[in-house]
């Protein structure tokens, strides 16, 4: 389902501009980056990806999961792309979200979130904001954020919160990983400090 995933894009995105053409040489690279996020979130049963774009890593964790995946992505080409790979890929426990950050944290109902992911969304001061928006009903207690984060940010956020590093076929990944009951004390100073 993942080389077909691959297909899908390459072939929709001939007509529609939603994955950077100049970045095929790193598609692996962020397959790769999605399935190590797979891995960490395999106990959940509600994971939410915000800013999930192309699918990246949204539809990767929805096909090496079972757990229930919601996107979130506030462009409309992008999220008719989403749509269209569920039906695609036969993805039942794909769902795509109509609209953004702030109108799903508004309206969410459903059962408590065990996880988020948030790749290539927005730099960890701003994610911070929009965690905020996550309010106790909608998370567990021990829920948590994970962020694909570079080697040159794992020197500041390694101050903060956990890192998780590691190598995966011949290549390393970092990620920050925000536990959500803990984030309202260091979100401030996080704020002035980072520069990245």
């Amino acid at each position: 389902k993942i080389n077909n995933y691959i297909s899908l894009l390459k072939e929709y995105n001939q007509t529609v501009n939603i994955y950077s053409k100049n970045s095929y040489d790193k598609l692996d690279y962020h397959i790769n980056d999605s399935a190590l996020l797979a891995t960490m979130i395999n106990d959940s049963k509600i994971h939410v990806d915000m800013g999930s774009g192309s699918g990246l890593p949204a539809i990767i964790i929805s096909i090496l999961s079972n757990c229930k995946v919601i996107c979130i992505e506030s462009r409309l080409k992008k999220r008719e792309f989403l749509s269209y790979a569920k039906i695609a890929l036969d993805l039942t426990n794909l769902h795509v979200f109509d609209g953004d950050v702030q109108l799903f944290t508004s309206r969410y109902s459903g059962a408590k979130i065990d996880t988020i992911s948030a790749k290539a969304f927005a730099k960890p001061p701003k994610l911070m904001f929009y965690l905020n928006l996550f309010r106790g009903h909608q998370i567990k207690r021990d829920a948590f954020c994970l962020v694909p984060v570079s080697e040159r940010q794992v020197s500041i956020l390694s101050n903060y919160d956990e890192i998780i590093s590691t190598i995966y076929n011949g290549e390393s990944f970092n990620f920050f990983k925000v536990h959500l009951a803990k984030f309202q004390s260091y979100r401030a100073s996080l704020k002035s400090e980072y520069t990245l």
